[in-house]
């Protein structure tokens, strides 16, 4: 070894990477390489800076994913108010605002149910309806109606509830001055103005405007009696 590679040997530091502060051990040659392979992706930034300008762009991008989602949720709000339904059910004339509000729908043409509980081997269109129904096994009936002590496991279940207490009907049909206090029920009510009848009998082609009258109506093809 000569006197000079000797005194680098032993007083050159170790090196340490400016870029990712790897450390390399009295090895300069290794080093330069190392700098090189960082100069070619990052240069002119020093690591510092290149890594803050990445992650200025990814907060960026998150605002500006962010900012989509809040216009997309006031143009679906909107159409409340404008009554503007872009989203038409493939398999009849009905309409909707929202897309999941026509996907929910289209399940009763389709009669899928992709939902299955847990605990038992029954299977629904909405996973909110599995939740519920999940319940019934678990015996969670967390809201309790503040006018009695009768419990429920959904909320909706609850609000739907106090009404009887309250005698608030919110829900009107659009077609006459009737109010309901659920909004399925009156649902149901406006059928009798539009002639409705969505729910078709899979032995016949008779059609009904309600789903209880057509497992009734079912039971003349299959005899069941299930009540006694």
């Amino acid at each position: 070894m000569t006197r000079f590679s000797s005194f680098i040997w032993d007083n050159v530091p170790n090196h340490m990477c400016i870029y990712c502060h790897q450390i390399f051990y009295y090895d300069t040659s290794r080093y330069l390489i190392h700098l090189r392979r960082h100069e070619q992706w990052t240069h002119p930034f020093r690591y510092g800076s290149f890594q803050q300008a990445v992650v200025k762009k990814r907060v960026r991008r998150e605002r500006t994913r962010e900012s989509n989602r809040r216009t997309q949720r006031r143009s679906t709000h909107e159409r409340i108010h404008t009554k503007v339904k872009t989203y038409q059910c493939k398999f009849c004339n009905k309409s909707f605002s929202q897309a999941s509000s026509k996907s929910t729908h289209e399940m009763i043409h389709t009669k899928q149910k992709p939902y299955q509980c847990k605990y038992c081997k029954k299977t629904f269109a909405h996973a909110s309806s599995k939740c519920t129904h999940e319940r019934i096994h678990t015996k969670g009936k967390s809201y309790q109606c503040k006018y009695c002590i009768k419990s429920f496991s959904r909320a909706s279940n609850k609000s739907q509830h106090e009404r009887i207490h309250t005698k608030e009907k919110p829900y009107q049909c659009k077609y006459c001055n009737k109010s309901f206090s659920t909004a399925s029920h009156k649902i149901t009510h406006e059928r009798i103005h539009t002639k409705e009848k969505p729910y078709q009998c899979k032995y016949c082609n008779k059609s009904f405007s309600q789903s209880s009258n057509k497992t009734t109506h079912e039971r003349i093809h299959t005899k069941k009696k299930p009540y006694w």
